[in-house]
């Protein structure tokens, strides 16, 4: 079982990152925040599980900047996934 919403923010707020792997058909990726310098950062990045090994080959490789925990809660559900499908 994953996060709560409460839980996923004040994980954030004490320090910490939540990730969240995933797979999606022929497809693997990992969505990561964590805070830092005062921000809240998310990584996301995609690729075809033979492909791991290949930056060149990824589908995704984003990195995003947000000011508030609650705004990364936000971004990372209007994109699909819940607090439930992350973990420490």
């Amino acid at each position: 079982m994953g996060m709560t919403p409460e839980g996923f923010l004040r994980r954030l707020r004490a320090g910490k990152a939540v990730n969240c792997p995933y797979r999606r058909g022929e497809m693997i990726g990992m969505i990561s925040a964590w805070p830092h310098g005062g921000q809240f950062l998310l990584s996301w990045e995609e690729c075809r599980e033979s492909d791991q090994n290949d930056w060149e080959a990824y589908t995704r490789d984003e990195l995003h900047e947000f000011e508030t925990p609650e705004e990364v809660l936000a971004f990372v559900e209007q994109n699909s996934y819940p607090a439930s499908a992350f973990s420490p």
